[in-house]
């Protein structure tokens, strides 16, 4: 879901130039956790493409076609333990 919000100030000078509206672009998207993206719980699916590793650049590539200033996402899994 992607979401654009525009305000402006209102300009009570009439000789000042008008001001360029502000706006800011928000997306929220919850991209289902790979601990919730089974196979048995997605069979229409192919398992491959519920492969945390096939779906988080595929995520990412969205992203950054959105171009948002604000990314709101849900189910992000912890990143792996490092030692």
């Amino acid at each position: 879901m992607t979401t654009t919000m525009a305000s402006s100030t209102a300009n009570t000078d009439s000789s000042a130039a008008p001001r360029p509206k502000k706006t800011i672009s928000v997306v929220t998207w919850n991209i289902l956790s790979p601990f919730f993206a089974t196979p048995s719980k997605f069979r229409k699916h192919d398992t491959s493409d519920l492969k945390w590793s096939v779906r988080m650049p595929r995520i990412g590539d969205r992203l950054r076609e959105l171009d948002a200033d604000i990314v709101c996402l849900q189910e992000v899994p912890p990143p792996p333990p490092t030692f």
